[in-house]
């Protein structure tokens, strides 16, 4: 059973699984050269107003678009993987947000 369903009645996908989860640490991949870094610690996740805010560290790490988005589950259940529209930049960004077990 996926996470995400394509499309609820609203026609927009349910965010409410990742919004106000609490995150260990994010890791952003790059696309063309498949390298990883750690861009944020112990911080937050939320959905706002169709964006995907992730805060670490008491600093803003990402914001994007929820619209147009792929959001998946890890297979260990223990973060999601995020491909999602840079607000500030436009470019398309690939972040893997690892969740604290609670």
């Amino acid at each position: 059973m996926p996470l995400f369903s394509r499309k609820n009645a609203a026609g927009r996908k349910d965010f409410k699984k990742i919004d106000k989860k609490r995150i260990r640490y994010v890791v952003e991949r790059n696309i063309e050269s498949g390298e990883e870094a750690v861009i944020g610690r112990q911080g937050t996740m939320n959905v706002n107003h169709g964006e995907i805010v992730i805060v670490c560290d008491g600093h803003e790490v990402f914001r994007g678009k929820s619209e147009g988005s792929e959001i998946s589950e890890l297979m260990s259940l223990g973060g999601v993987t995020i491909r999602a529209q840079d607000v500030s930049t436009g470019q398309k960004r690939f972040l893997i947000a690892y969740f604290i077990r609670e």
